[in-house]
């Protein structure tokens, strides 16, 4: 019941995180390069803000999450 809402959130979120992981990776070709640096803001200007989006959502499903367990 009550976890139901919060498990549909948690899934949706993860899958838009998952497509903005795939679109990292095709952008960077999979390679993963300790020394060698790059813009993303130039490749991809929203990228910051979908991780902020999401940051804000997880801590919105956390505070959910406490709410219902502490009932």
């Amino acid at each position: 019941g009550d976890y139901a809402e919060v498990y549909d959130e948690v899934r949706v979120l993860m899958s838009e995180i998952s497509s903005l992981g795939m679109a990292l990776t095709k952008l960077t070709a999979g390679s993963s390069d300790e020394n060698r640096t790059w813009d993303m803001e130039s490749y991809m200007p929203d990228a910051t803000d979908k991780i902020k989006d999401f940051a804000k959502r997880i801590d919105g499903i956390y505070k959910k999450l406490k709410k219902i367990t502490l009932f």
